[in-house]
């Protein structure tokens, strides 16, 4: 509840989020887990066929 409560204090300020190359930086397997990640929960997830 602090972080919003932050918020609603200084709705105008840009919080600190990190762009990829900082965060590629500091974890380089980042883009390939992601993938690998996406890939298994596109199997996972995907939608039936339909069958009339």
């Amino acid at each position: 509840m602090r972080a919003g409560q932050t918020f609603l204090d200084n709705p105008h300020e840009t919080p600190f989020i990190p762009n990829w190359n900082r965060v590629y930086a500091a974890y380089p397997g980042i883009f390939s887990e992601l993938r690998a990640a996406v890939t298994s929960d596109a199997a996972d997830y995907a939608p039936l066929p339909f069958k009339a």
